[in-house]
């Protein structure tokens, strides 16, 4: 293939991503993605483990809402959207904690919630309140501004001024919340150690790093986000990425599926091309990397009669390993389930998928002899969780698969662990390479269970900032 000219080049696609791309190929941008998630990996996620994209759309069904707004942007009808096959359902959280004396659902009423929590923590229950109120305080000062979408011209010099108020006003909120740790808040109640192994699974689940790294901000996010629900995709288009994909398409935008990257060039501190693989050499003004998520994930792929799942599992569920976790992983395992769609019975299921994914700890590297042996253990909690399943749960083979923290061939030169700068617009939050000017690192929602944030928004914003760069 000849060399190739495009105004951003997207590399993987985290669904950020795939809205700024959207947004750009519709004003007539050249856009290319280059996916290079495994295909066999995404197919079985669209047999159902997409089962919520959690706070992702949250508020986005409301009028002015984030996903309104940004379709509207497009120039895109909403009704047009269900016809494409992009409808979805609005839900509660589905989402189910396990501990070593503890059994609680997460409800998006409050009142259920607390009830819930005071039975398992009843004398821990006014400390919680105490959190919760807190946290609802704050989220009322940015929390609108993460999901409602500006569709509404600004008229005249004093509304103009209170409009740039409100908004920093709000920026600072955040900005303040993002240098303070969840930690800070929580420790302040002193709660008993039940209590703290609790958001410590939830913590580990939706961030995928430990309780002291999280930001208020983003605890607080978290939760709201929960209280408000979440989506479920139906019909059509399985996920989000495929329609999105489709979109961009449609609009004259490039995928290229299974691309690997050999190497980037660099001059006069911007990235001036990337090469692939089979020779092809791709040049653009603007590149935008999907990192891969914090932390490395182990997924283990399973199926098991429908009749054995037990009434009371969620179709998301968060355990310990139970006795004494495996030295390589954190004490955390999520288990998905899929579901078969209510509305059409035709898709009932007599076996169900369960994926259960564990997080390794920092600088682990896995043999396949280690692998073999963390899916047995998993195995093993499985058949604790899941009565009478012994010899029922098969393992899927061939779909065990490790999502790695950063690989050398998606990032540039001078892209290593300490040497990128945090970049704040807003919603939008991107790391910068130093000293490269025209590549921006997103982070990927691909492997998010719960996606926090309004990415409509942040893709927006994105879109955006790579049209007006120089």
């Amino acid at each position: 293939m000849s060399d190739q000219y495009y105004h951003a080049i997207f590399v993987d696609t985290g669904l950020t991503s795939l809205t700024a791309a959207a947004a750009l190929a519709k004003k007539g941008k050249r856009v290319l993605l280059l996916d290079t998630e495994n295909q066999a990996e995404s197919a079985i996620h669209r047999a159902g483990f997409d089962f919520s994209i959690g706070p992702l759309l949250y508020l986005g069904f409301e009028k002015w809402g984030a996903m309104e707004g940004y379709f509207s942007q497009l120039a895109y009808p909403i009704p047009g959207l269900r016809e494409k096959g992009f409808s979805f359902q609005k839900v509660a959280p589905l989402l189910q904690i396990v501990l070593p004396r503890n059994r609680l659902s997460f409800f998006s009423d409050e009142e259920p919630y607390f009830d819930e929590l005071k039975r398992e923590f009843p004398s821990q229950a006014q400390k919680l309140k105490t959190l919760f109120d807190q946290i609802a305080r704050e989220a009322a000062c940015f929390y609108p501004a993460l999901a409602q979408f500006p569709q509404l011209e600004v008229e005249g010099m004093a509304e103009r001024i209170n409009q740039w108020k409100k908004q920093l006003d709000i920026s600072q909120a955040i900005l303040h919340q993002q240098k303070k740790k969840a930690l800070e808040m929580i420790e302040a109640l002193a709660f008993k150690p039940t209590v703290l192994a609790y958001f410590k699974l939830l913590f580990l689940f939706a961030f995928k790093k430990p309780m002291d790294a999280v930001s208020a901000f983003e605890m607080i996010r978290f939760f709201s986000g929960l209280q408000r629900g979440g989506v479920r995709m139906r019909g059509g288009y399985a996920t989000p990425k495929n329609f999105f994909r489709g979109l961009i398409q449609s609009w004259g935008g490039i995928v290229l599926e299974k691309a690997a990257i050999s190497k980037y060039e660099t001059a006069r501190k911007r990235v001036t091309h990337i090469n692939l693989s089979d020779g092809t050499v791709l040049k653009a003004e603007h590149f935008i990397v999907a990192r891969p998520s914090a932390g490395k994930s182990l997924n283990f792929y399973f199926t098991i009669p429908a009749q054995l799942i037990p009434a009371p599992m969620k179709p998301a569920l968060l355990m310990t390993w139970g006795e004494q976790p495996p030295e390589q992983a954190e004490d955390f395992l999520a288990l998905r389930l899929n579901e078969p769609d209510k509305a059409d019975p035709a898709t009932t299921l007599k076996n169900r998928l369960i994926c259960v994914s564990t997080q390794l700890r920092e600088g682990i590297v896995l043999s396949k002899a280690d692998r073999e042996r963390l899916c047995e253990k998993v195995r093993e909690r499985l058949h604790w969780l899941i009565p009478f399943s012994n010899l029922k749960i098969k393992t899927v083979d061939g779909l065990q698969n490790l999502e790695q923290a950063g690989e050398e061939a998606a990032l540039p030169p001078g892209a290593a662990k300490g040497t990128e700068k945090e970049v704040m617009k807003g919603i939008l939050s991107y790391l910068q390479p130093k000293g490269l000017k025209n590549i921006y690192m997103i982070d990927s929602d691909k492997s998010d269970y719960l996606a926090q944030g309004s990415v409509f928004l942040a893709g927006h914003r994105l879109a955006q900032f790579i049209e007006t760069a120089k």
